[in-house]
């Protein structure tokens, strides 16, 4: 396995437990009653509470998959223009 294949894993799983214990926490302050509590001011009227953070935790897969999608459609489409037309690289 190469260097950078190994840090960028070594980064993913880093990030995946880092947001893997933000959800956790984010989700027990949910059940406790606290969701809509602020916990992080980014500027002077945007406060950050836990269920922001839970629904961005949620959509980020989501864009990863929609990303994923675009791309395999693309290639599909590359792949069969290729065939049709004979075009060998």
């Amino acid at each position: 396995m190469k260097v950078v294949t190994l840090i960028l894993w070594s980064i993913l799983v880093v990030v995946s437990l880092l947001l893997g214990i933000g959800a956790v926490v984010s989700w027990k302050k949910v059940q406790s009653g606290h969701g809509l509590d602020a916990y992080f001011s980014t500027s002077y009227l945007v406060d950050k509470s836990s269920i922001d953070l839970l629904v961005l935790i949620a959509v980020i897969p989501l864009a990863f998959l929609l990303v994923w999608a675009i791309h395999w459609w693309q290639l599909r489409e590359e792949r069969d223009f290729k065939k049709k037309f004979n075009i060998k690289e």
